[in-house]
């Protein structure tokens, strides 16, 4: 469902761009498509930040709203094969009168997890002989990895390129980001429990496609600055995240007694080799 989302995100800007019907009609063909993922979470997280990216860019024009109305429409209809009876059979399923809210917020990511921004395995991973140790044991939901040049690109693109793009996906930025601590800040608690739909997902954690995203535009704005001036903001942003990630290494080194017995106590990491 993921990879549909670029694409609406496209023609949603050429509609709000050109103002022409065609493209909010194109938009339905990736909205069926996320729908026919199987994954109505993914689906239901782009959608919704498609169409707030709409109407922000549209500045909320109420005679626009026939574009996004139309492509869901479109969209609906193209997954409706799988849509409807999976709306059917969803009243026998044990969500049907929603998740408690112990179960909605599994695989919350722990603000401890941020680490893994600059870097990816410090947790380990199932990968590396199965020395996964991080919270709630799902290393492909609750990483953030994107690369360390794309965070500093992003943080100059925040700082010195100010339009409503940047705008835009600074802020979805953030918000994926706290709505992915789920039980760890009150964000998720909120939707789950005033906005209808969102007590009926667990792993609050799987929209951070959308930081994901978010981050690589707000990158491709930071290229495009070529001021000299600006490469100030760049080598500073580079010498604190260096900083940081030596301070790390350095405390690890330090410790690493206690926390190798701090990994090997966990359940996650069995059978590896920790010698």
């Amino acid at each position: 469902g993921i990879t549909w989302f670029p694409l609406l995100m496209y023609f949603y800007e050429k509609a709000a761009k050109n103002k022409k019907i065609v493209y909010g009609v194109l938009a339905g063909l990736p909205i069926g498509l996320m729908f026919l993922s199987g994954n109505p979470q993914i689906a239901l997280y782009g959608l919704l930040s498609a169409v707030l990216f709409f109407l922000f860019r549209t500045f909320f024009n109420l005679k626009l709203l026939l574009f996004p109305m139309l492509s869901i429409i479109i969209g609906l209809s193209l997954a409706a094969i799988q849509v409807a009876p999976s709306l059917e059979f969803s009243n026998f399923s044990v969500r049907s009168g929603g998740l408690s809210y112990e179960f909605a917020s599994d695989f919350s990511l722990h603000p401890y997890q941020l680490i893994t921004l600059f870097l990816p395995h410090f947790f380990g991973s199932p990968l590396l002989q199965n020395t996964y140790w991080g919270i709630s044991g799902n290393f492909w939901e609750l990483s953030l990895y994107s690369g360390v040049l794309p965070l500093i690109l992003a943080t100059i693109a925040i700082i010195h390129k100010r339009n409503k793009y940047v705008l835009f996906f600074a802020i979805l930025l953030l918000f994926s980001l706290m709505f992915s601590f789920g039980r760890f800040f009150y964000l998720f608690k909120f939707f789950y429990d005033f906005v209808p739909g969102f007590d009926l997902f667990r792993a609050p954690a799987r929209i951070l496609f959308l930081f994901s995203f978010s981050l690589a535009i707000l990158a491709g704005f930071g290229t495009t600055i070529k001021e000299n001036k600006y490469f100030k903001s760049f080598l500073f942003i580079l010498i604190a995240i260096f900083a940081t990630t030596a301070t790390i290494l350095i405390y690890i080194n330090t410790n690493s007694k206690q926390i190798i017995n701090f990994i090997a106590s966990k359940g996650y990491a069995l059978g590896n080799n920790l010698e």
